[in-house]
């Protein structure tokens, strides 16, 4: 078993610490938007499934329409 240096261990651990703070990130991220859906759904601020991803689709679609476009 290789014995690491007190630098490649506080690396590790530095590793450790960003991977922990950006699950807690995430985390706290996905709650805000679980909320706020609840709230929009408790002022019946709705809109069906359908338009949501026609919506994006066109917006994915112009986007690339654009890109294509300009290159």
């Amino acid at each position: 078993m290789k014995h690491s240096t007190p630098f490649e261990f506080l690396m590790r651990q530095d590793e450790l610490h960003f991977a922990i703070s950006r699950a807690q990130q995430d985390a706290f991220l996905m709650l805000k938007l679980m909320v706020q859906g609840e709230f929009d759904v408790s002022k019946n601020r709705l809109t069906s499934q359908s338009e949501v991803f026609g919506s994006m689709r066109a917006t994915l679609l112009d986007k690339n329409m654009t890109r294509s476009i300009h290159t």
